[in-house]
């Protein structure tokens, strides 16, 4: 089933009103011979962004309950991580990356806050 560039635009548009997530696509793959000819296959990569108290479950159900993915029955799948180390060992991994919180108190977080100051003052 075709679908056109406003529908896209529309799935990964931040909307306001309702405080939903950006979906940042990264590119589009297809597959076609020639640039001219009809693809038989698109896949959008799209970067979703977690927050503190988010899986990578609950985030691609988020966009499996998409209206533009649901009218085109599309498929969400998530990359993996399979290539061999120097010990030619192979452990597949999803290809997700946690949000990393640190507290104020941190001291990563203090040393940001005095590396600002020193460079800009202190913050408004």
């Amino acid at each position: 089933m075709p679908f056109d560039c406003l529908e896209i635009e529309t799935m990964i548009a931040y909307n306001y009103e309702e405080n939903t997530y950006l979906l940042p696509y990264q590119r589009f793959f297809y597959n076609s011979p020639p640039t001219y000819a009809v693809a038989d296959m698109c896949a959008i990569s799209i970067d979703r962004n977690l927050t503190d108290s988010e899986t990578y479950q609950k985030a691609s159900e988020e966009i499996r309950e998409l209206p533009f993915v649901k009218k085109h029955n599309a498929e969400v799948t998530m990359y993996k991580y399979e290539r061999f180390s120097y010990t030619k060992l192979v452990y597949p991994i999803g290809c997700y990356f946690p949000t990393w919180v640190a507290s104020e108190d941190h001291p990563s977080t203090e040393a940001s806050v005095e590396a600002y100051k020193g460079m800009h003052g202190n913050p408004v």
